[in-house]
């Protein structure tokens, strides 16, 4: 006899998840001094505005607006995908393949580089957001490394 899985019954067939609205709360309540922008999602809106979020009774400020009109948006986009690819690249590599793909980068690389370290490290002062990953130590070393290397 087969167990049923819980989590599966009376889901709609062909969605996957009905509602994001959690991972927007939670970059809400995460930095809640901050004014969160976020491209259109037009099943997401409505929930949001019937459940406003406060932190510490004050009303968190949030907007949705379209990415094709907001350079800010369209410029976190570009950022995220940036910070996606170079978690991946942490993700592959270990610490000392890390190292000697730092170590063997062309100028122009290390410019590059050296300016997205700074980016970074400059950013912590904002949010360590970035920096909190997947909760492996091992990774977190690679992220303290990166954030550290003197090129």
């Amino acid at each position: 006899m087969r167990s049923k899985l819980p989590l599966l019954e009376n889901n709609v067939e062909g969605e996957l998840i009905d509602n994001y609205s959690d991972l927007y709360a939670q970059s809400i309540y995460s930095f809640p001094n901050s004014h969160h922008k976020f491209d259109h999602e037009y099943n997401i809106e409505p929930f949001l505005a019937n459940n406003p979020i406060y932190v510490n009774d004050k009303l968190v400020d949030y907007i949705f607006d379209d990415s094709k009109h907001s350079r800010l948006l369209q410029l976190s986009d570009l950022t995220v995908g940036i910070l996606r690819h170079w978690m991946s690249f942490l993700e592959k590599n270990s610490e000392s393949k890390i190292s000697d793909i730092l170590n063997s980068l062309s100028s122009n690389q290390e410019t590059n580089i050296r300016k997205l370290q700074q980016v970074m490290n400059n950013s912590l002062s904002e949010s360590q957001g970035f920096k909190i990953g997947s909760g492996s130590n091992t990774f977190e070393n690679k992220v303290s490394d990166f954030l550290t290397y003197k090129f």
